[in-house]
């Protein structure tokens, strides 16, 4: 190994590199900055905004994840239905949780007309409680509702309720 140093101090292998890769790094990073900032921004116009926000599914709440194999990982909870599961076609992806289906073993329906959650049985073979006790049909959601599916043991944070929501 070559040892090397550069006008600036910096240390390099002579050998592997034919100049300093610190000093040709910062140099890059100020290129790339210089450039970046001689391109515009697009900015869509009126129209074009109002349709994205239509599209976009705002978040609604969140669940997060208090014992299992996604210990403190959160999910939000968007406008709509949102499908529970294994899979990543899921909207709320229990990825690591194996007594969780893969597709569909419950769902979160928010309502954003009674500013309501609803959690939903997709599978009645499939085990589903809230609070510790098993449910077998829809069942409205409250603030700090602790939901279990298979192992996994959520607690719900709803944003939007009876104070707020995105129609107002």
């Amino acid at each position: 190994m070559k040892l090397t140093k550069c006008n600036k101090g910096h240390y390099y292998n002579g050998e592997k590199f034919p100049s300093c890769p610190q000093c040709s790094h910062i140099s890059t990073e100020k290129e790339l900055r210089t450039e970046q900032s001689s391109i515009p921004t697009a900015i869509p116009n009126a129209h074009a905004m109002k349709q994205i926000q239509q599209t976009m599914q705002k978040t609604v709440g969140w669940v997060v994840c208090i014992k299992g194999n996604m210990l403190g990982e959160s999910f939000p909870i968007r406008e709509g239905e949102n499908r529970i599961g294994r899979s990543t076609a899921m909207d709320i992806i229990l990825l690591y949780e194996n007594s969780v289906s893969r597709e569909d073993h419950a769902s979160i329906q928010y309502d954003s007309g009674q500013r309501t959650f609803t959690l939903c049985i997709k599978k009645q073979e499939c085990y589903v409680a809230v609070n510790q006790k098993e449910i077998r049909r829809d069942t409205l959601l409250s603030n700090r509702d602790r939901i279990t599916i298979g192992e996994c043991v959520l607690v719900f944070v709803p944003f939007c309720d009876k104070t707020f929501g995105w129609n107002e």
